[in-house]
């Protein structure tokens, strides 16, 4: 990240527009969109996209929008990014990297073939962002595109009201106006907080000799030190926390790592840190990632030396993992054993368990299930994301799947929603080994026939031992598209807050109905999702939200979803066995008639 008065992204290419010298390079269209689309190769500009970029948020947000060049018939080399003259954001520019898509998700996303399924093209899919200084550029192709993702973090300092730049191609020639755009952003008088509202948990691999994440930055695991690995480890922490995500990884104990991730001494500048939650620790507190538990006398001690970790909302013992029903005595001997710490287990609320928290598929959440676990004095959360139920984190649904569910996670009042993976480039469940996540979309499988582009992905790795030719050269993770949009529908869910504490609550209300008309069990698997699925929709849903809090009112309106044309339904085994028996007992009928002849 890079901080300036004069803040500079621009697409800026070393070559421009045609030329009538044979073999110089050139830009033929320079274009931008929002952070809502994923842009392929296919992809073609709006009327408007040529136009200025406006922008609108508060102080503490992080504001995304991307640009696309398209190079002429000769390529065009030196390709990078400038802004000139505004006043207000730390920027960071990265490089979308496409990865492939050879076949469609199947299973734990999406009913294969149903309604639910996305109708997204396969192919080459952007997702992998890499980042890029200031100096570096990017060369394009002859007549291919290459699309830029900008985050611009506006600080709490900055001042409300609008500010104004320029997005302008510079090179060693003359772009002209197709190469110039102006950047507007407005500003609300209003901060957005640390402390978000659509709390999220996400498990990383990334022990001293986890060879799924540590063999991808050191050559040989077993002799990385302690000190580099915690290092590595600090960068997935810091990358969640720019993001709002919390990151946990295993731990057993309150050791001095997780006391400088639980201080918030991690994400100070000192530490190399920028971006909101500076300061601040985690707010969550997970030990035995994944099972197992605690003596007494451990949990007594780690609850009172938790107290001392004011950021803190949730501390837990991860008790078990999808239990089976002959497991719930264990469950309730390890919960007993782990007092006074609360108590985590993935499976829907059940009087039987003495669990604390309880996480549900979002494919499997019961609101009847979760009310009644509430009303028992149980946490309630929801994990994973399964259409047309939620939005889904697969590479080959919509961009804006992540951004949808902390939408849902507000409007049904569950306080954290957990993600099973972020760094998942081993594929041991499908006994694959290691997977090249930069190049093949395919890096989850299992025994159960499931095959999910992206699964447990959302971070990718900054260096890649294993795939040299995928290898970025950034010491640490990369973000994904996809966690951009997950961030962007947790900070969306700010603007709900506000809006209601500013008493247009009707108005919230209304506007979620409208959105989110019949989401977890209020669908079958097999239907279509009733939520918008473009980008335009929903940053017109947050425009809407920006405008009440600004002027008390917005002319803005909104209509639901149509629903998808049904398909028909497959005849049932029931139906199936009746006809055969109907058949055979016609052929049984005419034997029998054959032989008393």
């Amino acid at each position: 990240m890079v901080t300036s008065r004069a803040l500079a992204i621009a697409v800026t290419a070393g070559l421009l527009v045609a030329s009538p010298v044979l073999g110089r390079a050139q830009i033929a269209e320079v274009w931008s969109l929002g952070d809502g689309e994923k842009v392929r190769e296919d992809s073609v500009p709006t009327a408007t996209a040529a136009g200025p970029i406006r922008l609108f948020g508060m102080r503490n947000e992080t504001l995304s929008f991307q640009v696309v060049v398209r190079a002429g018939a000769n390529g065009a080399r030196g390709v990078r990014l400038e802004l000139e003259g505004l006043d207000v954001g730390t920027r960071q520019v990265f490089r979308e990297d496409t990865v492939l898509v050879r076949e469609r998700s199947h299973g734990l996303v999406w009913r294969p073939g149903s309604l639910a399924e996305p109708q997204v093209s396969l192919g080459a899919i952007p997702d992998r962002l890499v980042p890029l200084s200031p100096a570096e550029s990017v060369d394009i192709p002859k007549l291919a595109q290459q699309a830029f993702w900008v985050d611009l973090w506006i600080p709490p300092s900055a001042q409300a009201g609008k500010h104004t730049g320029r997005l302008a191609v510079i090179g060693d020639a003359s772009c002209g106006s197709p190469c110039r755009m102006e950047v507007e952003i407005e500003l609300l008088d209003r901060t957005m907080p640390d402390d978000v509202r659509a709390r999220s948990m996400v498990w990383f691999s990334g022990t001293d000799q986890d060879e799924r994440v540590m063999a991808r930055y050191f050559s040989d695991v077993k002799s990385v030190s302690s000190s580099d690995a915690r290092e590595l480890r600090l960068r997935h922490y810091q990358l969640a926390r720019q993001h709002r995500i919390s990151l946990f990884g295993q731990h057993s104990e309150i050791d001095d790592e997780l006391d400088e991730l639980l201080s918030g001494a991690a994400f100070t500048e000192g530490r190399g840190y920028q971006g909101p939650g500076q300061g601040k620790g985690l707010d969550i507190l997970v030990l035995h990632a994944y099972g197992g538990e605690l003596s007494n006398v451990e949990a007594e001690s780690l609850v009172q030396d938790s107290k001392k970790y004011t950021d803190v909302a949730d501390a837990f013992v991860y008790v078990m993992d999808e239990p089976e029903p002959d497991q719930r005595a264990e469950i309730n001997r390890r919960v007993e054993a782990s007092r006074p710490m609360e108590s985590f287990v993935t499976t829907m609320y059940t009087p039987k368990l003495d669990t604390d928290i309880f996480a549900l598929l979002a494919g499997m959440y019961s609101r009847k299930n979760a009310a009644k676990g509430r009303a028992a004095g149980k946490k309630i959360w929801i994990y994973n994301g399964e259409r047309p139920h939620t939005g889904s984190f697969a590479i080959d649904d919509v961009a804006v799947a992540p951004r949808v569910n902390p939408w849902i996670q507000y409007k049904l009042g569950i306080s954290r929603w957990f993600y099973w993976e972020a760094t998942y480039y081993f594929d041991f469940q499908g006994k694959r080994g290691a997977v090249d996540v930069a190049s093949d979309a395919l890096n989850f499988t299992n025994r159960h026939g499931d095959r999910v582009n992206g699964d447990g992905l959302l971070m990718y790795p900054g260096r890649d031992l294993l795939f040299p030719e995928q290898d970025a050269g950034v010491a640490g993770p990369l973000a994904s598209i996809r966690l951009k949009n997950w961030r962007r529908g947790i900070e969306d869910v700010e603007y709900l807050v506000m809006a209601r504490e500013a008493g247009v609550g009707e108005q919230v209300d209304r506007l979620l109905e409208t959105l989110l008309p019949r989401v977890v069990d209020q669908v079958e698997p097999t239907d279509a999702v009733t939520f918008p699925e473009d980008g335009t929709s929903w940053t017109r849903a947050r425009r809407y939200l920006f405008e009440l809090l600004r002027d008390g009112h917005s002319d803005l309106t909104f209509a639901s979803v149509k629903p998808a044309a049904s398909k028909p339904n497959p005849p049932s085994r029931f139906w199936v066995a009746a006809l055969f028996g109907l058949f055979a007992a016609l052929l049984l009928a005419l034997w029998l008639r054959r032989s008393r002849g």
